[in-house]
Formats: structure tokens, sequence, C-alpha cells
């Protein structure tokens, strides 16, 4: 069984499109893995992130939590490939209705990945 917590800060800017968008988020990502094949990982991610205004956390705007399976071939030596797919389960728009943060997070998210060791 192989486990790993990530801890992350995003912080986006942007003003091209003529909006000014200037916000953080503080996620905490878990995830279980075993081996089923000898180069073939199964497991199960969850995360849960928050949002806020400004680059360094300056209002909070709600937060969301997800979880789901993800997975790992070893292609061979240099090559893998891996894929997870995460549902919001709860989540919470500040001051807003609703199980869910829709505002901030989208509902599903889905992550393909092709990496080369070299």
């Amino acid at each position: 069984l192989y486990g790993a917590v990530n801890l992350e800060h995003i912080s986006s800017f942007s003003g091209k499109t003529g909006i000014l968008v200037d916000t953080s988020q503080f996620n905490v990502r878990a995830a279980l893995s075993a081996k089923v094949l000898p180069n073939v990982f199964v497991g199960a991610e969850a995360w849960y992130s928050r949002s806020y205004t400004g680059a360094g956390y300056d209002r909070y705007l709600g937060d969301g939590f997800f979880v789901g399976p993800n997975m790992l071939w070893a292609i061979n030596d240099k090559w893998t490939f891996n894929a997870a797919y995460q549902v919001q389960v709860a989540g919470k728009v500040q001051a807003g209705p609703g199980n869910i943060n829709l505002t901030n997070y989208n509902q599903h998210y889905a992550r393909v990945k092709l990496g080369y060791a070299f």
C-alpha cells in the first residue's frame, strides 16, 4: 500500500480580458494506492480546497471536498500514464445556500497525465 499527502498554495492573477481576477486556493490532497499488477497501481484520492480573493488569502469565498479513484500505469522505465476522477461531495459558498460549491469549483474533475522521465 502506498500513500501520499500534498499541501498546495495556488495563486492566480489575470487582467487580459478586462476583468481583473486575483484569487488564491489552499488545497490538502491525500491518496492511497495498491499494486494490482506488476506495473499498475489503483487507488483512491480525496482533497479539500478553500478559495479566497487575493493572492494572500484576503477574503474567504468558499470550500469544496472531493473524492474519487486514481490509477497509474508504468508503461516502461521512462513512460507513465495516470488518471484520476473526482466528484465534489461537499462544499459551501460564503454566505450561500446548498451542500456543494458550484460557484468556485466544478462538480466533476478528470485528470489525465502522460509522463516521461529523462
